[in-house]
């Protein structure tokens, strides 16, 4: 079988210009149009010598003309007005069945970009080049290939159409573009399905350009963004993951009372774009919300931190009004270091608010003592000594130091218990001998007073006798 390219329709005929370069004329069957790549049956009768010498002519006058102008100053287009290169695509056209194949087309309605959208349109793809052929053909040419290998005895379908113009200048129809586009899958499929023509559902879609840019972003077909944003117009929880991993049908299934892909009500362009516009606005705010909540919980987990510091007790579950700047005094000045309530400490040089300055110093000492502490024991640690020293000879000096200044300690107190004991016995005994010794003064005192009574009668009696 030859295959060959339409160069012209007729009423009945259409002439053919064949891969080997000539020129047929073939019976024309069914809608066949100029570019269309159509496959030749085998009888079939050459162009006349003369016919075919004309059209050679014809085409390379033709050839002649267009680079003489090409010549002139501005070539073939006006100062200031820059051609299109003849690879970028003016207009993007997806279909999605599941697989997701995306098209792009040039000026000429020809593919000049070829993207497969997941994993089922690479396999559908494989070995199948649609570049350089006209958009219809490629489109009969994928989905005749979708018959193979996925439509094939399945009793229903969604094939979905969705076309982009990218390019504003482009002097293309899209809706003419997309009614021939959907004219061809319809062929396609009444060939393979005519009996169940009703049940594969082909819808079209006119999208705007911003919608390929969230599309790409998204890492979607422009199919199955635009359906996303109709299924969340219309009440459906489908999300962009879901439609990463199903197919459009599948998800128009899950939500059928919603008629998501109903042929009555048609989704135009500008509600795609309006639709869209309210995407981006409610995922902005969401964005902030959660940018605000995090902003939120830094701000607390920060007050904690300050709240953990030495030096702050003082201030901890207090509002921001009591955590003023020690700079500020209230007139714009710097307090004097010894002013009330504010302390600088000696080591740190660092200014409190505090209600006891001088408490905050020894606390602050203290803290000294204790780092201090720790890097003598750092420094002994036998983890950290030179290298040249054994480390078990330095646990066992560091073990006996210790237990030397525990016994040392312990001696100490004993010492101390034993003199207090001594002590507390001398002021006992002197209290003791203190008592005996009044007792006996009195008795001396009361001895002398009884003599000296007895002296004086002992004279007066002497006395008594002289008379």
């Amino acid at each position: 079988m030859t295959k060959g390219i339409v160069m012209e329709v007729g009423e009945r005929e259409a002439i053919v210009l064949t891969d080997s370069g000539a020129f047929v004329r073939t019976r024309k069957r069914g809608s066949i149009a100029v570019g269309d790549e159509i496959t030749l049956p085998e009888a079939r009768r050459s162009l006349p010598r003369r016919s075919a010498w004309m059209w050679s002519s014809s085409a390379a006058a033709l050839f002649a003309l267009v680079f003489l102008v090409s010549l002139l100053p501005g070539g073939l287009f006006s100062p200031g007005t820059k051609p299109v290169p003849p690879d970028t695509p003016v207009a993007y056209v997806s279909i999605d069945i599941n697989p997701s194949i995306e098209l792009g087309i040039d000026e000429d309605k020809r593919v000049v970009e070829v993207k497969k959208l997941n994993a089922d349109g690479e396999r559908l793809m494989e070995s199948l080049s649609v570049e350089g052929q006209p958009i219809d053909a490629a489109v009969r040419l994928i989905m005749e290939r979708a018959e193979l290998y996925v439509l094939k005895g399945r009793d229903e379908a969604d094939i979905v159409i969705t076309s982009v113009i990218v390019d504003q200048k482009t002097q293309l129809v899209e809706e003419e573009l997309t009614a021939g586009l959907q004219q061809e899958v319809h062929n396609v499929l009444e060939q393979h399905h005519k009996d169940k023509i009703e049940a594969f559902r082909v819808t079209v879609w006119s999208a705007p350009s911003e919608l390929k840019e969230e599309a790409d972003s998204q890492g979607l077909s422009m199919g199955k963004m635009a359906f996303y944003l109709k299924a969340k117009a219309d009440g459906a929880e489908v999300t962009v993951e879901d439609l990463k991993n199903i197919s459009i049908h599948e998800a128009a299934e899950r939500y059928e009372e919603k008629k998501l892909l109903d042929s009555v009500r048609k989704v135009t362009k500008e509600e795609l774009k309006a639709l869209l516009k309210e995407e981006k606005a409610a995922r902005k705010k969401d964005k902030e919300k959660r940018d605000d909540g995090e902003d939120d919980k830094d701000g607390e987990d920060d007050k904690a931190d300050k709240a953990d510091k030495p030096g702050n007790s003082g201030n901890a579950g207090k509002g921001n009004e009591d955590r003023k700047d020690p700079k500020d005094n209230g007139k714009g000045n710097k307090p004097d270091k010894e002013s009330k309530g504010v302390k600088a400490d000696k080591k740190t040089g660092v200014e409190v608010e505090v209600e006891d300055a001088e408490d905050i110093e020894d606390e602050a000492e203290d803290s000294i003592d204790e780092v201090e502490e720790v890097i003598e024991d750092v420094t002994e640690d036998p983890d950290v000594i030179d290298n040249n020293e054994d480390a078990d000879d330095v646990r066992d000096k560091k073990d006996k130091e210790d237990k030397e200044k525990k016994d040392e300690e312990q001696n100490t107190k004993s010492d101390d218990d034993d003199s207090n004991r001594d002590n507390e016995n001398d002021r006992g005994l002197s209290v003791e001998k203190n008592g005996k010794s009044g007792k006996q003064g009195d008795n001396d005192s009361g001895a002398d007073g009884k003599n000296k009574e007895n002296e004086a009668k002992k004279q007066d009696k002497d006395k008594g006798n002289s008379k």
